[in-house]
């Protein structure tokens, strides 16, 4: 992704498959922390709980919100 964040770069490989790449690449980095802080969790260190909220809080609304989106439209 950070290859990528270049203009040149990004306009080697094309607006569709830059798009895609990050899109990926950030729901990537989000399950990697989700999953990471859920086993610490798991390890009673509850510290770590609202973290793990957020992170799933911010993954349903990025999923959730384009759908509501659409409703909003039609």
């Amino acid at each position: 992704m950070t290859v990528t964040s270049f203009e040149r770069s990004a306009e080697w490989i094309g607006k569709r498959a830059w798009k895609i790449l990050h899109n990926a690449g950030m729901h990537y980095f989000w399950l990697a922390f989700t999953f990471e802080f859920g086993t610490k969790i798991v390890k009673s260190m509850l510290l770590y709980l609202p973290l793990t909220m957020l992170l799933v809080a911010a993954i349903m609304i990025r999923l959730v919100s384009p759908r509501i989106q659409r409703k909003l439209v039609a």
